[in-house]
């Protein structure tokens, strides 16, 4: 056998690499290169990604939901994602490079979608293309941030707009989110979402003003509610007051500056928002200097009557409002699971005579003295009888158990509370009640209709009806005698009296003038001192009469031892005599004459001085003229008399000279000065007789 022929193995020529290549490969190179190419310059050209984190994203899909810049697109999302307590949403988003340096740390994100609303419906466009993102920022490049947090709704100032943000807050249900605001009928603002503040009893709100308006907002600018109606009855009739019909179905809030001169509010300013327009113009007058300090204070009880905006009041004085009421429940504290009334109170420092800038702290430590020291309560009161409404009254009650207040107390410091003292509105009604059901009402009735029967047959007796003709005939006689020509001259009759009483007014001036100008009261004195001097000589004559009386007695005590029996008869008839002059009433009145006669010279001159010297001078005349005959009685056996009345005459003519002797005065003065003259005569005759036989007083011859 044949051994098999091998193959011989063949190897193909080995060509040149220029010889395998082809321009045909250049095509999908060149197509690569290009890919390459647009693909990095898209890499490079494209814009950061940010992460917008939203409590909803319902209706944004990535690669499908657009980010837009006042309606321009100006990103793309590019997920969608969970935190990692998956209790968020978050966006991830593709911008722009040209706007990427605006996105900074004071950017804002919000979904847009469909939304109907009181107030209009907003998001149409989203009906068919879908929800998408509206950013809003400013327009100068900042510090670039890549996490944001979403917007639950969109923001009160659009893109472009300006104006005022303030933070409108209320106590009771006052404010409502998302409304308008609205000035003298036209809307300048609006209002955003109510939320309720942290410590659960009040409601608050962001609300912006437009710009221009913004300027119409000061710090004195008070906000009511707008929304609803009211019904007031006045002397026109009956009225129904609301704002318009938007803000009846929507509610709404207006402002109004009732007073001028305030300084414009700045950005953050807040306001309270009042029930209605009084209310508001109230607050003007109630001083709010600072923060309100906020207490609780529970009352026992399940009370009922008081409501948000109750008075707090100290002594008769509002100092604070109540902010807040709600119920309380604590087992533990009271060992029962009895419901009682928690009350927030909120206090004005400035009301309690503390600087307006005082802390929280500070007033609090002054409320805690006055309830340690003082014994300071809270209580309930009736506050009006006829709606029932109740405040609270913070007394000092110094026998309360010592306490103070409670400052870890939630949601804020705890004042104790004492004993409320409520008024029950109902028992007062049924007892006013029940004394109306008491009254004799039926005996009033009867009595009434009784005044009324006799009122009826009085007013129709024929006597009444012919009273209105009786007064006409009076009327007309009156009108006769008013018209006679004797009535009509009376006012020129009273004229002419008027003239001459004036004439004689005058004529009593002058002659008081002239008075004054004689001194006519000073010389008066001087004539009266010279009397008195006389009388006191009088007085002295007088006291030696005694003794000489004792020495008749020693004399006729003498007689007695004589023999002579006419000696004895004349001293007996001396005794007689002696006993008769002694005796005479006469004599023992003339101490008290001439005391009258002092006194009444006394008053003359008196009245003289007090320049009455007119009206009195009469009298003053008259009581000299029986000074002057009492002085020539009691004169009688005195030597020095006469020559001392003498003088006085004389004088007294030589004074009156001085004066007018037409004046009625003088011619007075005149007369008595006659009377005067003669009982000086009288007492000059019994003193000369006295000289020639000073005997005869004792023996009566």
């Amino acid at each position: 056998m044949s051994d098999p022929i091998p193959d011989v193995p063949v190897k193909p020529a080995r060509r040149s690499l220029t010889s395998r290549l082809s321009i045909v490969w250049l095509v999908p190179i060149i197509a690569l290169i290009i890919a390459v190419g647009l693909a990095w310059q898209n890499y490079n050209d494209r814009g950061p990604l940010i992460e917008i984190v939203f409590d909803d994203a319902s209706g944004v899909r990535a690669n499908e939901t657009e980010l837009r810049y006042r309606d321009v697109g100006v990103g793309i999302v590019e997920s969608v994602g969970f935190t990692d307590d998956l209790d968020q949403v978050v966006v991830s988003v593709r911008i722009d490079k040209a706007v990427a340096p605006y996105v900074d740390t004071g950017a804002q994100f919000w979904v847009v979608r469909p939304e109907v609303t009181t107030q209009g419906v907003t998001g149409l466009d989203t009906v068919l293309s879908g929800v998408y993102l509206q950013g809003l920022w400013d327009r100068t490049p900042g510090e670039s941030e890549n996490r944001f947090e979403g917007l639950p709704s969109a923001p009160l100032l659009a893109t472009g707009q300006q104006g005022l943000r303030v933070l409108l807050r209320s106590s009771d249900q006052t404010l409502t989110g998302n409304s308008s605001i609205i000035y003298k009928g036209v809307e300048v603002g609006r209002v955003g979402p109510a939320t309720v503040a942290a410590d659960g009893q009040t409601v608050q709100a962001e609300a912006v003003i437009f710009a221009p308006h913004d300027a119409l907002v000061t710090e004195a600018t008070r906000f009511w509610n707008s929304s609803g109606f009211s019904v007031s009855l006045g002397p026109t009739g009956a009225a129904l007051n609301f704002g318009s019909l938007a803000t009846l179905i929507s509610g709404g809030v207006t402002f109004d500056t009732f007073v001028s001169g305030a300084p414009l509010a700045q950005d953050g300013t807040a306001f309270d928002v009042f029930g209605d327009n009084s209310a508001a113009r109230s607050s003007l007058f109630t001083r709010q200097d600072g923060q309100p300090v906020n207490l609780v204070a529970v009352f026992e009880g399940n009370v009922t009557g008081l409501a948000v905006g109750a008075a707090v009041e100290l002594e008769g004085l509002r100092v604070g409002e109540v902010s807040g009421i709600n119920g309380y429940f604590d087992t533990d504290r009271f060992g029962d699971d009895n419901l009682r009334l928690q009350a927030v109170l909120s206090i004005q420092p400035s009301r309690l005579g503390l600087e307006g800038d005082s802390s929280a702290m500070e007033t609090l430590d002054y409320l805690q003295q006055q309830v340690r020291e003082d014994g300071l309560r809270a209580r309930l009161v009736t506050g009006s009888l006829l709606t029932g409404g109740l405040k609270v009254q913070l007394l000092r009650d110094a026998d309360a158990v010592a306490a103070e207040i409670d400052m870890n107390a939630q949601p804020y410091p705890e004042v104790p509370a004492t004993q409320s003292q409520i008024t029950d509105a109902a028992t007062t009604v049924e007892g006013t009640l029940a004394r109306v059901n008491d009254l004799p009402i039926e005996e009033l009735m009867q009595s009434a209709i009784g005044f009324l029967d006799n009122a009826s047959t009085l007013v129709g007796s024929a006597q009444t009806q012919a009273i209105p003709g009786e007064v006409a005939a009076l009327l007309g006689d009156v009108r006769n005698l008013t018209g006679a020509p004797e009535v009509q001259a009376l006012p020129a009759q009273l004229g002419a009296t008027m003239a001459s009483i004036t004439g004689a007014v005058e004529d009593l001036r002058a002659v008081m003038s002239d008075l004054r100008d004689a001194d006519a009261a000073g010389r008066i004195l001087e004539a009266v001192d010279q009397v008195q001097a006389v009388v006191t000589d009088v007085g002295t004559g007088l006291e030696g009469l005694p003794e000489l009386l004792a020495t008749v007695d020693e004399l006729a005590q003498s007689w007695r031892d004589l023999p002579l029996e006419g000696v004895v008869t004349q001293a007996e008839s001396f005794l007689a005599t002696a006993d008769s002059v002694l005796g005479d009433p006469r004599t023992r009145q003339l101490p008290a004459d001439i005391s009258s006669a002092l006194d009444s010279l006394r008053a003359v001159l008196d009245e003289a001085r007090d320049g009455s010297l007119i009206a009195n001078a009469n009298s003053a005349l008259a009581s000299a003229s029986r000074a002057a005959d009492q002085l020539a009685t009691a004169t009688d056996g005195l030597p020095a008399l006469s020559a001392q009345v003498n003088a006085l005459v004389v004088q007294a003519g030589g004074t009156l000279s001085s004066f007018d002797e037409n004046a009625s005065l003088m011619r007075d003065l005149r007369l008595a000065l006659r009377q005067v003259n003669s009982a000086a005569t009288a007492i000059n005759d019994l003193a000369r007789a006295l000289e020639r036989r000073p005997n005869s007083i004792l023996f009566g011859r």
